[in-house]
């Protein structure tokens, strides 16, 4: 799930579950959020970072997605535990990723496309980037150009929808963060990422960036997502990993 708020908010559910020591709790928030440091060294050059020609390409690094032409990709679990399942029973930093990924592919995979759906010119229903051309809202059919929808810019997008989501699982899990500790436990003790895909030097940025967030709370109403399903979502998405890998829990019970 694209956002920060929402990466911690199902990180402090899954550690409700867990017996680890609080220095452990520590580097598993920090481990979910890792994942989305933006890179800007792998395999791709600056400008095209900055243009956000080619931002899926590093996403499909860090996050372990096939190169397909879908609208909608997502992370394939079987990609990463095939190198790192052992080290996720040894390494809560590990584990911690693995959750951020089976979180998103959770979202992109099968509660997204509950909520929006993609056609083309022709209004067609779409699924691939060919010719993607409309995204409809189904919360109250509303129909969007694409550009203005995934624009950062627009009053109507979904990165706008994403900041009523912050406020809204911050308010509704009593979500406290305590951003000034973990930037403290990453300078003074370091943090030791073990996946190769990823590299943590911007992760400094991602705790300014969540201090903003919660700066800057809102009390917008949601146009794209409906506050039920969003609280359903990260408490299915909990349940649905503790039981498809409940094997790897037992090492933190």
């Amino acid at each position: 799930m694209p956002s920060y708020i929402g990466h911690i908010t199902t990180a402090k559910l899954l550690l409700a579950r867990l017996n680890i020591s609080h220095e452990d709790q520590i580097k598993f928030i920090i481990g979910n959020i890792v994942p989305d440091i933006k890179q800007v060294d792998i395999d791709y050059t600056l400008d095209e970072f900055v243009n956000k020609k080619n931002i899926q390409k590093s996403k499909r690094v860090t996050h372990f997605r096939k190169n397909t032409n879908k609208i909608l990709e997502y992370p394939h679990l079987r990609i990463f535990l095939e190198k790192y399942r052992e080290d996720s029973k040894e390494h809560i930093e590990t584990f911690a990723y693995l959750f951020h990924l089976y979180t998103d592919h959770y979202y992109f995979k099968f509660f997204l496309p509950k909520v929006i759906k993609f056609y083309n010119y022709e209004m067609e229903e779409v699924d691939e980037r060919d010719n993607f051309y409309y995204v409809k809202i189904l919360k109250n059919n509303k129909i969007l150009k694409a550009k203005t929808f995934f624009s950062k810019l627009s009053s109507q997008g979904l990165y706008k929808e994403y900041s009523k989501c912050d406020s809204f699982l911050i308010n509704k899990f009593h979500l406290k963060i305590n951003v000034d500790l973990l930037r403290r436990y990453v300078k003074k003790y370091s943090y030791n990422c073990y996946i190769e895909e990823i590299k943590i030097t911007k992760i400094y940025d991602v705790f300014d960036k969540i201090e903003r967030i919660l700066k800057n709370k809102t009390s917008d109403e949601m146009m794209v997502f409906e506050p039920d399903d969003l609280e359903k979502f990260v408490v299915d998405v909990v349940d649905s990993f503790c039981e498809e890998y409940s094997d790897l829990i037992n090492n933190y019970l």
